[in-house]
């Protein structure tokens, strides 16, 4: 490795150690997932009803009703993600 290159990777390394400690990036919750997932589909929650009902997912999105395994193994294939990425 050249002088350069390890000097730009020891650059780069201080730069994302410092940015992971003054700028962490917080893990999205299961409904921000879902409502991004829903956004970049161009989805309403009237799309979605023949996964999960009407009722269920206003209180899912709304932040009154949690996002249950059973309800993320049937909105997965809709939104073409694997269930694992709400729970």
């Amino acid at each position: 490795m050249s002088s350069t290159t390890w000097r730009i990777k020891s650059k780069q390394n201080q730069i994302e150690a410092y940015e992971d400690e003054h700028y962490p990036i917080p893990e999205p919750s299961p409904r921000e997932i879902l409502l991004f997932l829903m956004d970049q589909q161009g989805l309403k929650q009237e799309d979605l009803v023949d996964c999960v009902s009407q009722s269920e997912l206003s209180d899912i999105l709304s932040g009154d009703g949690s996002l249950s395994k059973e309800i993320a193994e049937k909105l997965a294939p809709r939104l073409h993600v694997h269930a694992d990425l709400f729970l």
